[in-house]
């Protein structure tokens, strides 16, 4: 049942309390904060004991976060002012998640503060639409219980002695968690929002070969028997977690230098600090890391956003699928499974209008084992073309085994994606020099998106 807001009517010291009641006033309340009424306070019913994310369903004007003249910070505090964490609004139409850890059956009461010093929008504003507890449910036990606290970023660091900087790895986003099991051991993955030349190879070229610019790291590592903890310093190296806990969490904050790793977190160190780190279940079903960017299409436009910032991205050689970066958009994204590495797949799309896209090349074609995200650039945004045939071909001397897990691309609100082929596994068995087409016109019609 939905949970309205209504007003309390009880005003003390300039803050505002309200209570979340099972029913309520056809229309919510809303809560505008600014520096001029710069708090507000929310009493919440907790239904039953369990862990629990804040969401935040906000509005507001103009601000996104690699633009730091425009951006909202907000803190949130419990009712014994322990700071929870803050929140970098980047986008004005979006529901923010905070973890808050385990909750007793009751009230739990939260304060909102804008924050007038993290803020670069000095004179911005932020409407509340809604504030309201999500059990976390699908997460395992013990990956909650041992969640690290993540310190990130302010929004004014974004730029230096004023002025914005173009190419720099602190505007890199820590995007999620994935928490995964390898025995006794609890590997916390972190997703950042770019590689940022980690690898030293050009975007263009990431975007290629993992279907991302966005870097995924093995940042943190729990061994429930012996209680050892580690954290990642470098790509290659865990070493003995020494710092502190905050609210029984282990305390981090990112390492920009390091290509979005690591290191140990200081209390003292929360101001203008960012937990920006929404807890995702993996599930084994899923073929490829950057599934769980699909899960939050959002990711994608920050990935954007940051190739728009660093002036990565361009539309003026839509041939060259290596060496130059298009929007996101502008891809089919495709979970491709190769069962021998001798195999060379490359895939062709046919245009209504009768034009060719292929990387039905030698130098081109993908050959790997196992399961791998692709892309294909197109010339121009997915949605505005009509595609008349998509089919896979085989360079090899042999027979291939592949299979496709997923077939889609990105609509252009980066909100959804829209699925050409999804469900269940598309088996193919494409003799050698020959091809299959895998979406004939007479299957291809888009759904609505999700």
């Amino acid at each position: 049942m939905r949970r309205y807001l209504s007003l309390l009517l009880l005003v003390f010291s300039g803050i505002l309390i309200f209570s979340c009641k099972e029913k309520g006033k056809e229309e919510e309340e809303k809560v505008v904060l600014s520096s001029s009424f710069p708090q507000v306070t929310f009493s919440l019913p907790v239904t039953e004991t369990g862990w629990y994310y804040l969401t935040l369903s906000v509005k507001g004007k103009g601000f996104r976060w690699d633009r730091e003249e425009s951006s909202v910070v907000i803190d949130a505090y419990d009712s014994l002012e322990n700071w929870l964490g803050d929140l970098v609004l980047w986008n004005p139409h979006f529901t923010y998640r905070l973890f808050v850890g385990r909750l007793e059956k009751g009230q739990f009461q939260v304060t909102l503060k804008y924050s007038v010093d993290k803020s670069p929008a000095e004179k911005g504003k932020v409407t509340l639409e809604k504030v309201r507890l999500e059990r976390i449910s699908s997460v395992p036990e013990e990956c909650l219980e041992h969640y690290p606290y993540l310190l990130g970023y302010s929004a004014k660091s974004l730029s230096v002695n004023g002025r914005s900087v173009p190419y720099n790895s602190l505007s890199d986003l820590p995007l999620f968690w994935v928490c995964r099991r390898d025995g006794s051991k609890l590997i916390y993955v972190l997703y950042y929002s770019n590689e940022d030349g980690g690898t030293g190879l050009v975007p263009g070229y990431l975007m290629y070969a993992w279907g991302r610019t966005a870097d995924i790291e093995n940042a943190f590592t729990v061994d429930l028997e012996s209680g050892e903890m580690w954290k990642r310093d470098n790509e290659t190296k865990d070493t003995p977690f020494k710092g502190e806990n905050y609210l029984g969490h282990p305390l981090l904050s990112v390492a920009p230098s390091d290509h979005g790793l690591v290191a140990e977190g200081k209390v003292e160190d929360q101001s203008g600090q960012l937990l920006f780190a929404p807890l995702i279940l993996p599930d084994l079903s899923l073929h490829t890391r950057e599934d769980y960017l699909d899960q939050l299409p959002w990711s994608y436009l920050i990935m954007e956003w940051e190739m728009e910032r660093e002036k990565k991205i361009s539309t003026e050689d839509l041939t060259d699928q290596v060496n130059s970066l298009a929007p996101l958009n502008y891809y089919l994204y495709m979970d491709l499974y190769i069962d021998d590495d001798d195999c060379q797949i490359g895939m062709r799309v046919l245009l209504d209008s009768g034009e060719e896209i292929s990387n039905a090349t030698s130098s081109l074609a993908w050959n790997f084992k196992g399961w791998k995200r692709v892309v294909l650039k197109l010339p121009a945004p997915v949605s505005s073309l009509t595609i008349k045939n998509i089919a896979l071909i085989n360079l090899s001397g042999d027979e291939c085994e592949v299979k496709i897990g997923k077939l889609f691309y990105l609509n252009d609100d980066f909100q959804s994606f829209s699925p050409i082929l999804t469900g269940s596994e598309l088996n193919l068995k494409i003799p050698a020099g020959g091809e299959k087409q895998v979406i004939p016109l007479f299957q291809f019609s888009l759904p609505s998106p999700q």
